[in-house]
């Protein structure tokens, strides 16, 4: 019989690897045949927009860029919600971060804890809760 892992992800990119932990987690858990639910909520709500190019004069060296863009998980957030994951992001933490009203990646969803993560929490088999 199949069950549902609801992962709520708390941290961004940068802060540490727990986005990237998130993924693989979500990617075994989907081909063994369960469900997940990722609720993106804290620092990671920054990983529901669509990302933009940077544009004008960067500031940090070709090499310390290539360092820092290797725990971007946007195209696999995509890829995972392609595999059946449901995604969805908390609207009240983007707003007190300013990213409310970014576009959204294509396997997010808008959302909030009163709908939304609540859902989630009414069909999960186990909770875990990423992120500092």
């Amino acid at each position: 019989m199949s069950k549902t892992l609801t992962i709520v992800l708390r941290s961004g990119l940068q802060e540490n690897e727990d986005p990237l932990f998130a993924v693989g987690l979500t990617r075994a858990v989907l081909k063994a045949g369960h469900k997940v639910n990722i609720f993106l909520f804290g620092n990671g709500v920054n990983l529901a927009n669509k990302e933009k190019p940077i544009e004008g004069r960067v500031r940090i060296t070709g090499r310390l860029r290539e360092h820092q863009d290797w725990g971007r998980v946007g195209d696999q957030l995509d890829e995972l919600a392609r595999m059946g994951a449901d995604i969805a992001t908390c609207h009240t933490n983007e707003y007190g971060r300013g990213t409310e009203a970014e576009e959204y990646r294509d396997g997010v969803k808008w959302g909030d804890v009163g709908e939304s993560f609540t859902r989630f929490m009414l069909t999960t088999d186990v909770l875990l809760s990423i992120g500092h």
